[in-house]
């Protein structure tokens, strides 16, 4: 009786020991798997490897893990079993696995040897993590964005500084010749030296605001566009810059939403990407495509493009366009937004760097697909929009004179910018005084408020910016007309003065004719 209690005792402390062991094998969050050491055989596996992989049970037991092939590599299963037979376990070993569907899952892989009614087995133990290897990736895509990011920001600082000083020298040289020009006799042998002075400064002009666009300074005037109906427009310009060979074609749809952009930056960007696709056919024939459209994106294909910053998920306009060139591999790919990068003899610029900026300057996106020898296709995205197309009007006639002289304060720290103004202001009739800095046009403007029309005020200057000297100017009279005036652009300064009362915006270099039309708009009632 006693012996006999012992074995029920013993035997009612196996079993529920059992039954412990295959609550724990079975319901464990990693896998485990029992499977024969030599053949691979599945002898028993747990409801997470049936989860993970999809399959039943009796697809799975009976069968070894190369009959199903849920290793992705080979290699990996010879080297768990080698280290198995030379140390006696494997421990954390990084592999890939496959799902029924033939998908990859990542795992860490640790098992050893096990002896089960004489026979050799293998007990495994298979950690997924997919998730953590997502993340990772996750983050060396973030870190690679954040890197671009900082590089086009330091350059882009540097852009912008440059640009700016540029656009003060500009005016003048453009200012002068303007001058010169006007005060000479229409036969004059001089005149024609003069234009190509100016003509040569308008071009380097076009070089600065390449650089402010690669800074992403470069939005100007925002309108609401029409993309298809920009391309339409520019068309028969774009064929002048294409090659001979090359075939264009154009897939763009009309009812597009609008995108809030600078006219004149859209017409840049897509001649930037004509010239590129039309390089990379390398004058033999080809075809380059551009389309536009509406493209619903995720977070999950934004991360997969060039921006600067998070965008949010949603509809975007897509202007899109694709070469039959040479394409490009990885590592040009890599290259192709740095500043003056070719794959030529020589660059024609700032190319692609140029693009990038006006994108970033738009809070969009650009995504590049190429491969070599088979042809490139730049997709830029930029945020659709519900207001209506605004329609471009064209400025009015200038009037010949001034009905009453105007006084004009000029307050600007570079004296060449001072004098070409002056210049250009007397010669309209207009009085003028002028200020060295801002703490000067403060004081200049509390003696003569009275008398002064308006205020040329620079954005940037030392002891006190043009932004502090509005603020004082406004408390020493409400209603002061101050027409601001800055090397960088206009959306990015104007909008630190939304609401204040600012009379207008006029970028440097300007001209004197420039100046006239603004002051129109400014002071009606004395032009």
């Amino acid at each position: 009786m006693r012996f006999a209690i012992e074995r029920w005792r013993s035997q009612r402390a196996l079993k529920a020991s059992q039954e412990k062991f295959a609550k724990a094998f079975m319901h464990s969050p990693v896998w485990v798997v029992i499977s024969d050491l030599h053949t691979g055989e599945y002898l028993e596996v747990n409801d997470a490897f049936l989860k993970a992989t999809g399959y039943a049970p009796e697809e799975v037991l009976g069968n070894s893990s190369l009959e199903l092939g849920t290793w992705q590599d080979l290699d990996d299963r010879s080297r768990a079993i080698e280290s198995i037979r030379q140390e006696g376990s494997v421990r954390n070993l990084e592999v890939n696995r496959l799902d029924r569907q033939g998908d990859i899952i990542s795992t860490l892989y640790s098992g050893e040897p096990l002896e089960l009614e004489g026979r050799q087995c293998l007990v495994s133990v298979s950690q997924d993590i997919s998730a953590i290897k997502r993340a990772q990736s996750d983050r060396l895509q973030i870190e690679k964005q954040l890197q671009q990011v900082q590089k086009l920001e330091s350059l882009g600082v540097m852009a912008g500084g440059i640009a700016h000083d540029f656009n003060n020298m500009l005016m003048g040289i453009l200012g002068n010749a303007e001058l010169a020009r006007l005060d000479l006799a229409g036969e004059s042998p001089l005149r024609h030296y003069l234009e190509q002075i100016e003509t040569a400064a308008k071009r380097l002009a076009d070089l600065t605001n390449q650089l402010l666009a690669y800074s992403g300074r470069g939005r100007f005037v925002i309108k609401t566009v029409n993309l298809s109906r920009l391309i339409g427009e520019i068309n028969e310009l774009l064929k002048t810059v294409v090659s001979k060979q090359a075939v264009m074609r154009l897939q763009t749809q009309d009812d597009l939403p609008a995108v809030e952009a600078d006219i004149t930056q859209m017409r840049q960007l897509i001649m930037n990407l004509i010239t590129n696709a039309s390089d990379a056919l390398e004058e033999r024939s080809g075809t380059i495509t551009i389309s536009t459209g509406v493209t619903e994106v995720d977070r999950a294909y934004l991360a997969d493009t060039f921006i600067e910053e998070e965008l949010p998920p949603g509809a975007y306009v897509h202007l899109e366009v694709s070469d039959t060139g040479v394409g490009m591999d990885k590592a040009t790919q890599a290259k192709i937004f740095d500043p003056f990068f070719t794959t030529k003899f020589a660059g024609r610029g700032l190319g692609l760097a140029a693009v990038l900026g006006i994108i970033r300057g738009h809070k969009g996106a650009i995504k590049i697909y190429s491969e070599p020898g088979q042809g490139t296709s730049i997709k830029v995205l930029l945020p659709a929009t519900d207001k209506q197309i605004q329609v471009e009007q064209r400025p009015s006639a200038e009037t010949e004179s001034m009905t009453a002289p105007a006084l004009v304060l000029i307050v600007d720290d570079d004296e060449m910018v001072r004098a070409v103004t002056r210049l250009a202001l007397e010669r309209l009739g207009c009085r003028v005084i002028e200020a060295h800095d801002g703490v000067e046009g403060v004081e200049t403007f509390q003696e003569q408020q009275s008398e002064v029309d308006l205020v040329i005020l620079d954005l940037t200057m030392p002891r006190l910016s043009g932004e502090e000297v509005f603020a004082q100017l406004r408390r020493l009279d409400p209603g002061v007309r101050v027409l601001l005036t800055s090397g960088y652009n206009e959306a990015e300064t104007t909008n630190r003065f939304a609401g204040k009362g600012l009379a207008g915006f006029i970028q440097k270099p300007y001209t004197p004719s420039g100046l006239r039309r603004k002051l129109q708009e400014i002071l009606p009632e004395k032009f």
